[in-house]
């Protein structure tokens, strides 16, 4: 008895040997050398690598954004690189992290969260080169837009150097502007480029450098054909040509042209004048019986650009009158009033000028032709809502202002135009829409909106689609409005998370967040914000509308490292085996088990077994037969608290 007592022990003593000798055997895995930042340009490849030490073979899951990317499983090497897609510039945003495994079970190591840190900048549109018009007033503007990590420098350069910075945060576009007022022929050939520099001084795999410089943008300047000046005489207009004006037995004669600043002028007279003066003067000595004639020329250079030259005689005329008067009018507000009157100058027939005043009311605004003029051509605004009336009053004039014939006199009587207003519905798509116009007493409807009564249309586009409404008042005037029927397609119900922070995808919405709980979703109170941040681990989703649409997005796992989390050494399960195999016991030591879920490392539960009650309540017998080994999220739910655990099945 005895011998066989001493020959088990001695058994027993070998059986614990061997064990503590295939334990000594597996070092559990440690991470030697961290992954690191890396540095790319647009399209490229970043390599993030990590270096272990422990007991071969190693299994390597790496991930980005949370997410499962790629895995090595049973590695005899210590060094493991994964390798990107070829870049985005979404990617800027992108982190990346390591979670490896070895022989030694439960000993899994994470390592350092890593990211893209910048790519360096590219321009995607290069400055366009212009074309101008010596005279105009216009502005000159350039325009680039870059890729890479913000925030960008922009210097841009003309022909004189440096002539704008900026520097932009978050946009990738810079624009250089500036108002010629006007533009001159003296701009021709002159060119435009920036520098654009980031964050990227040339590190890792991207190409080198932190600055790009844009192509040259050319301004190209022409000159207009430019007409014959126009030539007057004490103020009042001549000619543009070989004609004949009164000067009315005046012995003094100013030549003149419009005011244009910057203009220069060269005068010439055949009665010896030669002049660089707007407005030179010279004696004539002209009288009824004496028919002499003098030709005066003028060119006008400005902008960089000369005119052709204008030119005309001077003769004695009689004083002008007006042939057949203009009648009363009435227009629409915002019509056009436009009148050429007839002018007869006894037994001459020539040019003439014409000078118009009006009359003032403070309900008709709107352009009105000015004194000098060659007739009227006006566009006037009845700001009221009844008809308004002005007086014209006209005057044929020859020569210098003593040469002016009797006024004649007609009113315009200008009518309101209608205010319409239309509305600009959002609908879904698929849905009807309903268009209402206002302001007007009749309504004439652009193609595809159907009219549904006095003032309303119905419209179903496939897309966002614009419909024009034409208004008409009781005073037969019209006006128009433009609808814009928005069209929503399917909302984008997906969910984010970075860090600790749940965000919805589809902006400029209205939200509402829930949690979902094993009986339904829950809606939380006050979550109506686009982010989310949970107060505990769980699975969540958001209620999204948009218009008339509404979508609700997937339940989705949020899991933080840190919000209340359990750690080894603040044990409230009791977990055997653990690892896990098919049949593992999970016993609370504090508080009753009420559910238990398993999620896969995409967030999605993929058991949840109905508590078969041990010990009291507190214990859960899970089985994981058939599912393959690897990473699972372990989610407790007790009668206190939620716990949630990462654990491997082996």
């Amino acid at each position: 008895m005895m011998k066989k007592v001493l020959l088990l022990i001695i058994i027993v003593f070998i059986n614990v040997c061997q064990s503590k000798t295939l334990k000594a055997q597996c070092i559990p895995v440690s991470i030697s050398t961290q992954p690191t930042n890396q540095n790319d340009s647009v399209p490229g490849h970043a390599h993030f690598n990590i270096i272990v030490t422990g007991t071969a073979p190693y299994n390597y899951y790496w991930y980005v954004n949370g997410t499962l990317i790629d895995s090595t499983i049973n590695s005899a090497s210590t060094s493991n690189t994964y390798n990107t897609p070829s870049l985005i510039m979404a990617d800027s945003n992108n982190t990346y992290y390591c979670v490896v495994t070895n022989c030694a079970g439960a000993n899994t190591i994470t390592s350092n969260i890593v990211g893209l840190i910048c790519i360096p900048v590219s321009i995607s549109i290069q400055p366009l080169s212009q074309t101008f018009t010596a005279g105009n007033n216009d502005t000159i503007s350039f325009s680039v837009t870059v890729n890479g990590t913000p925030p960008f420098s922009y210097h841009w350069y003309g022909p004189s150097g440096l002539v704008k910075t900026t520097i932009d945060t978050a946009g990738h576009r810079s624009i250089y502007s500036f108002y010629a007022n006007p533009v001159v022929y003296g701009m021709n050939g002159n060119t435009y480029h920036v520098v654009i520099s980031n964050c990227h001084h040339g590190i890792g795999s991207g190409s080198g450098g932190n600055q790009v410089v844009s192509n040259n943008a050319v301004v190209t300047v022409s000159c207009p054909s430019m007409p014959a000046p126009a030539v007057y005489c004490s103020g009042n207009f001549i000619s543009t040509g070989n004609h004949w004006a009164e000067i009315c037995g005046q012995s003094y004669v100013l030549f003149q042209t419009p005011a244009v600043i910057g203009t220069t002028y060269h005068w010439s007279g055949t009665d010896g004048l030669n002049s660089s003066l707007q407005n030179p003067t010279d004696n004539i000595t002209a009288f009824f019986n004496c028919p002499t004639t003098y030709t005066f020329t003028l060119t006008e250079t400005l902008n960089g650009c000369t005119s052709s030259q204008g030119y005309f005689n001077i003769e004695i005329w009689p004083i002008p009158t007006i042939n057949n008067p203009p009648a009363n009018q009435i227009i629409c507000s915002g019509g056009t009033l436009a009148i050429v009157p007839d002018v007869f100058c006894g037994v001459y027939f020539g040019p003439g000028t014409y000078q118009y005043t009006h009359t003032t009311n403070s309900c008709i605004t709107g352009a009105t032709t000015s004194n000098w003029s060659q007739g009227i051509n006006d566009i006037l605004i009845n700001t009221g809502t009844t008809p308004c009336s002005i007086t014209y009053t006209i005057n044929a004039v020859m020569a210098s202002g003593a040469c002016q014939g009797p006024s004649v006199s007609f009113a315009v009587t200008v009518n309101p135009a209608p205010q319409v207003t239309v509305t600009s519905p959002t609908i879904c798509a698929g849905d009807t829409a309903t268009i209402t116009a206002n302001g007007a007493s009749t309504y004439t409807w652009s193609a595809g909106a159907t009219p549904a009564g006095i003032d309303t249309a119905m419209a179903s586009p496939a897309s966002t689609h614009t419909y024009t409404v034409t208004g008409t008042n009781t005073y037969g005037c019209h006006n128009t409005a433009i609808s814009t029927v928005t069209v929503l397609n399917t909302l984008n119900t997906a969910v984010t998370q970075t860090a600790d922070t749940l965000m919805s995808n589809q902006s400029g919405a209205t939200y509402q967040w829930y949690n979902c709980a094993i009986n339904g979703l829950q809606q939380i109170t006050g979550a109506t914000n686009q982010t989310y941040v949970p107060p505990v681990n769980g699975q969540y989703a958001v209620a999204v509308s948009l218009g008339s649409c509404l979508d609700t997005s997937a339940c989705q796992l949020f899991y933080s490292v840190g919000l209340n989390q359990l750690t080894i050494d603040n044990v409230e399960l009791i977990i055997s085996p653990n690892p896990f195999t098919e049949q593992t016991t999970i016993t609370s030591t504090m508080n009753k088990i009420t559910s238990i879920k398993i999620m896969d490392v995409m967030g999605q539960c993929v058991l949840a077994p109905p508590p078969s009650l041990q010990g009291g309540g507190k214990g859960v017998v899970v089985d994981m037969s058939g599912f393959a080994n690897g990473i699972y999220f372990l989610q407790v739910q007790t009668e206190q608290t939620l716990i949630n655990k990462k654990i491997v099945l082996q």
